[in-house]
This record gives C-alpha cells, structure tokens and sequence, in this order.
C-alpha cells in the first residue's frame, strides 16, 4: 500500500530500517564477515552486499534461520518481526484517499 501511495515514503522507510540495522552491527563489531577473497574491497563489498541480502531476506519472508546469533541476531529478529506487524498499521495513515484505494486494486 505504501508503494502505491508515495514510493519515496516507502525508499525511506525502507532505506532508514536497512541503514539502522547496519549501524547496529556496526556498533556490535558484526558487521565484518571475512570471506576468502583477494583484496580488502572486494571483502567490504562482500560482507555489505550479505548482510543486505539477510535483511532483506528476513524482512519480506521471516526466514527463521538468520535467527541465530552469526547472522541477523535474536534481538534485530524480533524487532524487525514485531516492525513488521506494526508497519501496515503505520502504512494505513498514508493511506486516505479515495484514488490510492482505486491504485491498488487496479495494481492487484
């Protein structure tokens, strides 16, 4: 629903919970995965694109297995599980209007 109501609201919304999960694994020392590759780039852009990719996985599918401590965490599990049941409530004040509610079921 936020997609068809204002897409930049949504790239933010998503941008913004992405960005602090990676400051929180920043601040816990995780965010590093040493991969077996040659050079100290390809290692950063190695360990950036996978944790992208688990919280993305985890955020659309609620994959269970990135649970454990070595990939997402219990803690940004829950949180991201329990964001995930609060976030349509929060969609549904953007959307008001009667010509998003047309969208959607055209988008369906």
């Amino acid at each position: 629903m936020l997609a068809v109501t204002d897409k930049n609201l949504l790239f933010a919304a998503v941008g913004g919970e992405i960005l602090l999960y990676l400051l929180y694994k920043v601040a816990r020392g995780e965010l590093w995965i040493h991969f077996k590759v040659g050079g100290a780039v390809s290692g950063v852009f190695l360990s950036f694109t996978y944790r992208l990719v688990v919280k993305v996985i985890v955020d659309f599918t609620g994959c269970v297995h990135f649970r454990n401590p070595l990939e997402l965490g219990a803690l940004a599990f829950s949180l991201s599980m329990l964001w995930a049941q609060i976030f349509p409530f929060v969609t549904l004040t953007f959307f008001e209007d009667d010509d998003n509610k047309e969208a959607i079921f055209e988008w369906c």
